[in-house]
């Protein structure tokens, strides 16, 4: 099985679907950009079945989008490492010895959620 690379364009209510080395076709949606491509080169080199990359060309909006999105996987990284260093924190404080009354009034928490992370060993 070949693999092949395709880079879809928007242009009017279409979208251009340019895959190297065979040609080009369109699809009326994105969605369908993937089957439009695998048919183009199965009516070009007679190949079933081509293992075929797509990638979506929308210019700067796209751009902002996969940023933005970077950052919300970056976000969520961090969210994560937060609660694991808090739920540690708590161990530790509780550890050595101090109540849990104590522990939520230092971490700015409920004592119900000190028991919590408490109880997540």
């Amino acid at each position: 099985m070949s693999t092949y690379r395709a880079t879809a364009t928007r242009e009017g209510n279409w979208w251009v679907i340019d895959v190297e080395g065979v040609g080009i076709t369109q699809s009326r949606t994105l969605a369908e950009s993937h089957a439009w491509a695998v048919g183009l080169i199965e009516a070009v080199t007679g190949e079933a079945d081509a293992d075929v990359t797509v990638t979506p060309h929308a210019g700067n909006e796209l751009k902002t989008a996969l940023q933005a999105k970077a950052l919300i996987a970056l976000a969520e990284a961090d969210l994560k490492a937060a609660a694991d260093q808090i739920r540690s924190s708590t161990l530790d404080l509780l550890a050595a010895g101090y109540t849990q009354q104590d522990v939520a009034l230092m971490l700015g928490v409920s004592r119900q959620r000190v028991q919590q992370l408490a109880s997540k060993r």
